[in-house]
C-alpha cells in the first residue's frame, strides 16, 4: 500500500503530493494496529479490508476536528460520532483471530 492508493480510497486528489510522506509514515502505523486488533500478520499483500481501515484512519487522522460527523454554518451546529474507533474496527472484524492470551499469530 502507498499514499496514491490511500489517497484514491479517499477520493482525495492523486496529484496532490503534499501530504504523501505523512500519509507514507502513517501506513505502517495503522497496518501494526490493524494486526493487533486482528491477532495476525497481514504480507505481503494486504487484504482490502485492511487496505480500507488504513486509508480511512489516516483520513480520521486528517481532520482538523476528530470526532465531527457534521457540522451547519448558520448559527454553528456541530455534531460530534463517538464511535469513530469502533466503525474503523467493524471494517476489519471479519478478520479477527482468536487469542489466547498471547502475541498475534504470524502465518
Amino acid at each position: 500500500m502507498d499514499a496514491t492508493k490511500v489517497k484514491a480510497i479517499n477520493k482525495w486528489d492523486i496529484a496532490d503530493t503534499s501530504k504523501d510522506m505523512h500519509i507514507e509514515t502513517l501506513i505502517p502505523h495503522y497496518q501494526g494496529m490493524a494486526e493487533e486488533y486482528c491477532n495476525r500478520t497481514f504480507s505481503p499483500q494486504l487484504p482490502f479490508k485492511v487496505e480500507q481501515y488504513i486509508a480511512k484512519s489516516i483520513a480520521r487522522d486528517f481532520t482538523q476536528q476528530q470526532g465531527i460527523s457534521s457540522r451547519s454554518m448558520g448559527s454553528v451546529s456541530y455534531s460530534y460520532d463517538a464511535d469513530t474507533d469502533e466503525k474503523l474496527n467493524a471494517i476489519i472484524k471479519p478478520l479477527r483471530k482468536l487469542n489466547w492470551g498471547g502475541a498475534h499469530v504470524h502465518e
